[in-house]
């Protein structure tokens, strides 16, 4: 009586459920974690050898490597049995005929790449005629199963532009062609739309023609999770050709063009009190409109402009003790303004027209530099240059807490500058004295730190720093000193790291003259534009 009952499970079961998720090939040697999320044995030797621990790459819980390592892990005996039976069962269904999918009725004709179901001939014609199917590409068995075999790669489901939805995904949509500043990611996915498997592990590789003519070898990082990253790097204004492939077949539309564009594109404004000028501009940050917002310290406003340059309005408010000097500025989702008033030792929350809402901090901050606000839970996190800290408030003005204390140690601070919070709630600090940048995450607890250093081994005082995709970080960086009674300040550029803390480049060049560069601020456009406040 158990008999049927065992064959309708197995008839549910599909390749994918049989195959490890690092490897994309079927278990071998399958062993099963705490989380009882299986792997190949291999497959976490290799994890252990490269990372150090034994982290599930399914759900990142981490575990005690027991000992005598991965082989004394427990094996997953039910999934070995299961691939048994399975491979018996495919054995014995040698020379039968396959179901339709569709109709359940006839004998199928056709595999659909796409949605991998089996179809007969009169529900190809549906699926071609279907709005939502007559894109899907349609083999016949007997051309998959030899696709299978000589050419998994034309296995690859067809993806489009989540933008423009009748464009197909090669590396990016073709009506979205555009300039990359200093560097490229490009996703390589070996699974379908749907994560099925497509194509088992194979060797991916890539390698780029520099608008030198030279060839470089580049670096594939495999995400285990059925798609590879290549990340190019132009070092040079030009054209950059990318090759890639897949078991030594081309990947469709190689080669990659991708135009590279370095280093100033314009520069906006004039020293002054006017309309479009500026007098020693701290801050800059960008609103829903796309528009400049600055914060004009002394000239005591907030002035916005086009990203042009064209002016818009001026926000000046007037009500408080001392004059309003702005030195930094944040927005909020919702087009609120919340403006660093270090004169008057507060944040200024605004609407886009200037109406003050409220204002807090007066009772906690002693000498407030830099302002950013969580995209995770909303509170607005400023640094305190005066009080050697970061205090957080909610966006309602209650203050809720401090981290930080001065000196040079493990989450200490000498004179913190600019702050960034991550879309997890990472936070970055700018710790201008102590040359470095400083990340804790979402509880104020210290994680690492690394110093902002450039290609060229100068050590420099960081001050802006603006996040792009939770990936990179640019950072403001110049260091002051005195000569005689004149401040001078020197090592001024605009750097480019890894949000794990590896330089990528330094993106300005002397010739630019970047004379006191501090606020920073990014475009949502892909590439993005970096904006920054050149305050002498």
């Amino acid at each position: 009586m158990a008999a049927a009952p065992e064959r309708k499970v197995l008839e549910e079961i599909g390749e994918d459920f049989l195959c490890c998720t690092i490897c994309l090939e079927q278990f071998k040697s399958p062993k099963i974690l705490p989380c009882l999320h299986t792997f190949c044995e291999q497959c976490l030797v290799t994890l252990v050898e490269k990372t150090g621990s034994l982290n599930c790459p399914e759900c990142r819980q981490q575990y005690q490597l027991p000992v005598g390592g991965v082989p004394a892990i427990k094996g997953n005996f039910f999934m070995s049995n299961l691939i048994e039976i399975f491979k018996q069962r495919l054995e014995s269904m040698q020379g039968t005929e396959i179901r339709c999918a569709g109709c359940k009725e006839n004998t199928a004709t056709h595999r659909c790449v796409e949605c991998r179901h089996y179809l007969c001939n009169n529900c190809v014609k549906v699926h071609r005629n279907l709005p939502i199917t007559q894109t899907h590409q349609l083999m016949t068995i007997g051309e998959y199963e030899t696709a299978k075999s000589t050419s998994p790669l034309t296995l690859q489901a067809v993806e489009y532009c989540n933008v423009h939805t009748k464009n197909e995904v090669k590396f990016y949509c073709e009506t979205c062609q555009v300039p990359v500043y200093d560097s490229a990611d490009l996703l390589i996915t070996t699974r379908d739309s749907t994560g099925n498997q497509v194509i088992p592990k194979q060797q991916v590789k890539a390698k780029v023609r520099k608008p030198d003519a030279s060839w470089e070898d580049i670096n594939v990082d495999d995400n285990r999770d059925g798609t590879h990253r290549v990340t190019v790097a132009g070092q040079l204004d030009g054209k950059y050709q990318v090759t890639m492939t897949i078991g030594d077949q081309p990947i469709p539309g190689c080669p990659v063009i991708i135009p590279v564009i370095k280093g100033l594109v314009k520069t906006i404004g004039s020293k002054g009190s006017a309309e479009g000028q500026y007098n020693h501009p701290l801050s800059v940050a960008i609103n829903k409109d796309r528009d400049i917002v600055t914060a004009d310290r002394n000239n005591n406003r907030l002035q916005i402009t086009t990203r042009e340059g064209k002016f818009k309005k001026f926000l000046k408010f007037k009500q408080f003790e001392k004059p309003f000097t702005p030195c930094d500025i944040a927005i909020s989702s919702d087009n609120t303004y919340y403006s660093l008033d270090n004169n008057n030792k507060q944040v200024v929350v605004s609407d886009e027209n200037g109406h003050v809402i409220r204002y807090f901090g007066q009772n906690e901050l002693k000498d407030p530099y830099g302002i950013g606000i969580s995209p995770v839970d909303g509170n607005v996190y400023v640094t305190d240059n005066g009080g050697h800290c970061v205090r957080v408030y909610t966006q309602h003005g209650k203050y809720l807490r401090s981290f930080g204390s001065e000196g040079k140690g493990q989450g200490q601070f000498n004179c913190p500058w600019g702050v960034v919070i991550s879309s997890t709630g990472m936070v970055f600090v700018a710790d201008y004295y102590n040359k470095r940048i400083q990340v804790f995450n979402a509880d104020d607890q210290y994680l690492y730190s690394f110093d902002c250093q450039s290609g060229d081994g100068k050590m420099r005082c960081p001050r802006g720093i603006a996040i792009e995709n939770d990936k990179y970080l640019y950072i403001t960086t110049g260091r002051f000193y005195k000569q005689g009674s004149e401040l001078k300040i020197e090592d001024c550029s605009l750097l480019k790291f890894e949000s794990s803390g590896k330089f990528v480049c330094r993106i300005d060049s002397d010739s630019d003259g970047l004379d006191c560069p501090k606020g920073i601020a990014l475009t949502d456009d892909v590439p993005c534009r970096v904006f920054v406040a050149d305050t002498w």
